[in-house]
């Protein structure tokens, strides 16, 4: 066989993948995913390339790390999730797109708390309402016993408080 057929061995890093997302270049995401699986490497603060593709909302990215088996519920070092980030910082059509892709709104990071939980701290109303409706509970309890009602209530959120009574209402009514 000759050598330049012979595909390179994989990155030891997540860089070239960072790399090739940053470009755009779609071609040399599916080489490089082609010789390592796509959560193998990851940053120093333990993120993988899905990370990074969510971040600069590049979908079709994003699409391809999905289609090599990377993990759309992928945690950092402290159990932080993409969704996790987006519901903190704000950005509601990027939590409603990673639902849609099957991110699980109630996955809970080192401390036990949900993505719900900060919108809510954070005074995202727009993140809270698409992560209720995407299915997180808001009477699920962390570490420390409180939920993101309570934490609602405290904060005087009482529309957030109103919109977690509703959506329970809500889903009690359909189980019966």
């Amino acid at each position: 066989m000759d050598n330049r057929h012979k595909p390179s061995p994989p990155p030891n890093s997540v860089q070239p993948l960072i790399d090739a997302i940053r470009g755009g270049d779609e071609g040399a995401l599916r080489e490089l995913l082609s010789l390592a699986p796509p959560d193998r490497h990851r940053d120093d603060q333990g993120c993988t390339a899905m990370f990074h593709a969510i971040y600069r909302r590049e979908w079709a990215m994003v699409e391809e790390l999905l289609r090599h088996g990377a993990s759309i519920d992928t945690q950092d070092i402290a159990g932080w999730t993409p969704l996790f980030w987006a519901a903190f910082n704000g950005h509601a059509h990027v939590v409603s797109r990673l639902i849609q892709l099957g991110a699980n709104p109630d996955l809970r990071n080192e401390d036990g708390e949900l993505a719900l939980f900060w919108a809510v701290y954070k005074g995202h109303d727009d993140v809270v309402q698409v992560l209720i409706k995407g299915g997180s509970g808001g009477h699920a309890q962390d570490a420390s016993g409180m939920n993101s009602r309570d934490l609602a209530k405290l904060l005087g959120r009482e529309e957030v408080v109103e919109q977690i009574d509703e959506e329970s209402t809500s889903v009690r009514s359909k189980r019966h």
